[in-house]
């Protein structure tokens, strides 16, 4: 199975475990975590357990994680994953970030991109859905651009704090591609 991906802006490579200090300094802000379930605060403790897991996952093929890094620094900007893979369905749950200073720029739309190419053709998916909250406009956006299809939306599906959050649903289909 590839491990990495090349873009025009942005590529894709597997998690690392030296990744996490670039995670911890892109994930710590609390708008990342307002529109993800990405708890706040996030300590570096919390960027090795996810990568000691991604690792893990990646091996045993219960989930794939990518390091966004940009083309013109070959730094991290943010996370693309796949979880929750039901291969007799061959389907999976796409999720992402992007550190909030490389918000606007297009990053995210062509991971996106890239990591569907790669559900599709290395995972043999059908069906990739992603998990939005409502408030999370650029996420839908990203989504939309795409080719995502809105299916519906969960009522006070997650609930965070005190408090209840509505979820949309996005899919995209194989044929919607190939």
């Amino acid at each position: 199975m590839i491990t990495q991906i090349e873009g025009n802006s942005v590529s894709l490579r597997r998690v690392q475990k030296s990744d996490a200090q670039a995670i911890y300094a892109n994930i710590r802000n609390p708008q990342i975590a307002r529109n993800t379930l990405i708890p706040f605060p996030y300590t570096l403790d919390s960027a090795e357990q996810f990568l000691t897991a991604a690792t893990r996952n990646w091996r045993i093929g219960t989930g794939y994680h990518f390091a966004i890094l940009s083309n013109d620094t070959g730094k991290l900007t943010g996370v693309l994953g796949y979880q929750n893979i039901h291969d007799p369905h061959k389907r999976a749950e796409i999720g992402y970030w992007l550190g909030k200073r490389f918000w606007g720029r297009g990053y995210m739309t062509e991971a996106v991109e890239l990591g569907v190419k790669f559900g599709f053709e290395q995972l043999k998916l059908n069906r990739i859905e992603a998990k939005v909250f409502t408030h999370n406009i650029g996420s839908c956006r990203v989504l939309e651009k795409c080719g995502f299809s809105l299916d519906g939306q969960l009522r006070q599906s997650i609930k965070r704090g005190t408090r209840y959050y509505d979820e949309l649903v996005y899919s995209l289909l194989k044929k919607d591609r190939w």
